[in-house]
Parts: C-alpha cells; structure tokens; sequence
C-alpha cells in the first residue's frame, strides 16, 4: 500500500469527463437518459452524446454495438498529456466536433480503454439555484413556501467510476503513475493486511476533492461495477427517484448514506444492465488527509437506509 503525496507532477487528471459504453439500441437509451437526468443527448456519428449541468462537455457516451462498458474519460492538462504521450510513444489525438480537444488513450492492466483530455475550452456552468434547507436551527429559508416539481433528478457532472481489477497492486500503481491518483481508503481483506480495494482521489493539493474519482476492488474476473452521477441535492435526488420509479426503470440499490465517502446514493439499472449511480453530499479532502484502513464490512455498510441486498454482499 502507498500512502502517496502529492507533488508538481503535471500528469494528474483535475475531474471525471464521461463513462462510455456500448448498446444495441441507442433510442432506448437516450430514452433511459432522460429519465436518469442529463440535460441535453444528442444522436451524432460518434454515438449517443449525453450532457450534464456543469459543463458542455458530454458525461455519458454510448456506441452502437453489443452491451457492454467502453471505458471512461477524465480531464488532464495539455502538459500531462503530453508527458504521457512521450512515456508511452503514441501520438496525441485530436477531437472536433462536437467537442474540441486534444486525447490520448491508455488501456490500463486489465485492459479498461481510459481516455485522458483537454478540451480547447471547458465551460462550466452557473449550478442550479436551489432553495435553501432549515435544519437544526439555522434558517436557510425563511418565509419562503418550498415547492418541488416532480421530474428527473439534474445531473451536475460523473463523480466515479468503480472497477473490478484481477490484480489490485499493479491496477492501483498503474492509476497513480499514469492518472496521478492516492488513496483516500483502503479495504483490507480478512487476514487485515491483504489489499483488496481501494478509493482514489484526484491530486490537487490544497484544493478539495471528491473522497474519490475511482474505487478499484480486487475480483477474479475484471469488470466494470457502476458510474455515479452526482446530482442538485438530496431534494433532487428524491424526486428523481420518483420519477424513475414511474418510468418503470430497474432500481438495484437505495437510497441510503455510505460509511466511506459518505454521499448519499440511489443505484439504478440502464435498460441494458449498465449500473449507474445518482449520489450527493459527499466527503471532498485536500492533501492533508491520510488514508485510512478499513474492513470489507465498512465498504458494504451504510449509516442509514437501504442495506445492500443480500445477493451483492459477496465481494
């Protein structure tokens, strides 16, 4: 295990771009789309282009073609790529439309196709105006009737990204040297030494983080677990639940609060069995944060809610 510091290396990704994958219907799930909560999906020759709130940037890309998950994009500065691109000798790509930006493409030990970029420009928009919460006695709404339209919750920007990997030490190394990613938990198998997962965030110094942008947990067969999208607010996330509900779409998990991260979360199906995640309030740390060290039954844990069904508690 590494408990990594941070450092002046430009080759670091600052965010999560998008979670791309493959479908053999792209109406059905630009359908789905809509009722998960992207703004704006677009059918264009690349493929399905999904838009969150934050930026004009797509969050969720799907390729015609069998089911299956084809990878993820994060956002890295043009001296990072290009550090990457001398250490591995491939050439720099470059994006047009509908999205300007240079990229390159890695495959990670198992084989994930990661996508890292720097668009041209990367607008990122004003959030949502929101109503504020009265709690615990500090009124952040005062004489102001709160009124909640129903619809699908409003998705800001992809969160994380969890994969199974078949060989935990060699994934983690490859993801910091090559994302510049550290750990913000690990989980230890029984024997309490064995790595067998661990939460990464981004590094960025001083600057606050998601608790993490990666989970990687240790599984015989490599696979993609689930992408999670984060949304307005609990209110929202609520109401998307609804909605979703009424859409007749496949719940798998939720709502509840996680123990490590501490977001709350509400886990769906996409029509093709993709499984992806709306969450909010969760933990953001800055580099003073050591990682901590955890059991398997703290990662499958929540604080309050729904608890993981029993045909998933096997890891």
């Amino acid at each position: 295990m590494s408990d990594q510091t941070p450092s002046a290396d430009p080759v670091r990704i600052s965010d999560m771009a998008y979670a791309r994958f493959n479908a053999p219907d792209l109406a059905r799930m630009a359908a789905f789309g809509h009722d998960f909560g992207f703004r704006d999906i677009r059918h264009t020759p690349e493929g399905l282009l999904a838009f969150a709130s934050m930026r004009t940037f797509p969050a969720h890309i799907t390729t015609e073609g069998p089911a299956g998950f084809a990878g993820f994009g994060a956002f890295m500065s043009f001296d990072g790529l290009s550090h990457l691109a001398s250490r591995h000798g491939i050439p720099l790509d470059r994006l047009e439309e509908p999205c300007h930006a240079h990229r390159i493409t890695l495959r990670d030990p198992d084989g994930f196709p990661v996508d890292l970029l720097c668009p041209d420009s990367l607008h990122v928009r004003p959030p949502v105006p929101r109503p504020g919460w009265n709690e615990g006695g500090a009124l952040g709404r005062e004489s102001v009737r709160l009124t909640l339209s129903p619809g699908p919750s409003r998705i800001r920007r992809l969160g994380h990204i969890v994969l199974a990997v078949s060989d935990m030490t060699a994934s983690r190394q490859w993801y910091e040297s090559n994302l510049g990613l550290r750990a913000s938990d690990y989980i230890l198998a029984p024997d309490g030494v064995t790595e067998a997962g661990v939460f990464m965030r981004c590094s960025m110094g001083s600057h606050p983080v998601d608790h993490h942008s990666l989970f990687l947990l240790a599984r015989p067969a490599p696979g993609f677990l689930h992408a999670a999208y984060e949304v307005e607010d609990l209110n929202d996330l609520m109401t998307g639940h609804d909605h979703l509900q009424r859409s007749g779409a496949r719940a798998h998990w939720g709502v509840g609060r996680h123990i490590l991260g501490n977001h709350i979360f509400d886990y769906w199906l996409d029509p093709f069995g993709h499984e992806l995640e709306h969450w909010t309030d969760g933990d953001v740390l800055d580099e003073t944060h050591p990682p901590g060290r955890h059991t398997l039954q703290t990662l499958l844990g929540v604080q309050w809610g729904a608890r993981l069904p029993a045909d998933r508690r096997q890891v």
